[in-house]
């Protein structure tokens, strides 16, 4: 399966129906952007904790958050440049999070290497 339809699958039997009962719910895309951030920040606490498998399971539950404020801002007509850039910047300081989390762990192990990678 190349990665045009394994997209197209994952919109047409995940994203859409999901977004579609978000929309219904009445939760906005920007409520899922920050709640994707706030799990972005709790998996990078807990990988700065050295709890790496709970970080990195929190990590990847806030995956579907990114995906899906897209999704729904599309479902609903809600798509706004105020809104991607809203997205993005949430995207970027996630990233952040998560290497901070990482850089702080690596600090206190002393492990100057993993801190360089890190940083």
């Amino acid at each position: 399966m190349n990665r045009e339809s394994t997209r197209t699958t994952l919109a047409k039997y995940f994203e859409r129906p999901v977004a579609h009962a978000l929309a219904t719910a009445g939760i906005s895309p920007n409520t899922l952007t920050f709640a994707g951030l706030l799990a972005s920040g709790a998996a990078a606490y807990c990988l700065s904790e050295g709890l790496m498998l709970i970080g990195g399971l929190v990590l990847l539950a806030s995956g579907p958050f990114d995906m899906l404020d897209g999704a729904v801002a599309r479902v609903t007509g809600r798509v706004s440049k105020f809104g991607a850039v809203l997205d993005s910047t949430a995207d970027r300081i996630a990233e952040a999070g998560f290497l901070l989390g990482m850089t702080i762990y690596f600090h206190r192990d002393d492990n100057l290497v993993g801190v360089a990678l890190a940083f």
